[in-house]
C-alpha cells in the first residue's frame, strides 16, 4: 500500500519491527531473486498473476496469488532459470 513503511534497509527478510510491514514471502538466504522488474498480468490465461524478472536469480518467476485473498501467495513457479 502506498505510504506504508516496508522497512528497507532497517529490517530484512523475516525480521519484524513495530510500524514496519514485513514481506509476504522471502526467497531465502541463499536463493535471492533480486527483482529487476515486475508486471501484473491483466488479461489472458495468467490474469491476476505477477511476473517477476529475477536479476540475481537469473529466472522469470510467476507468482500465483490466492484466489480468495490476493494479499496471500498461493505458489511461485520458476521459468528460464540460467537460460538467458
Amino acid at each position: 500500500m502506498p505510504g506504508n513503511n516496508y522497512g528497507w534497509p532497517t529490517i530484512r527478510g523475516q525480521e519484524r519491527q513495530n510500524g514496519m510491514i514485513s514481506p509476504l514471502r522471502i526467497s531465502g538466504e541463499r536463493d535471492t531473486r533480486a527483482p529487476a522488474g515486475i508486471a501484473f498480468v491483466t488479461a489472458g490465461p495468467r490474469k491476476g498473476n505477477l511476473l517477476i524478472a529475477g536479476l540475481r536469480g537469473q529466472a522469470l518467476y510467476r507468482v500465483i496469488l490466492d484466489e480468495n485473498d490476493h494479499s496471500k501467495i498461493a505458489s511461485v513457479e520458476r521459468y528460464l532459470h540460467n537460460k538467458l
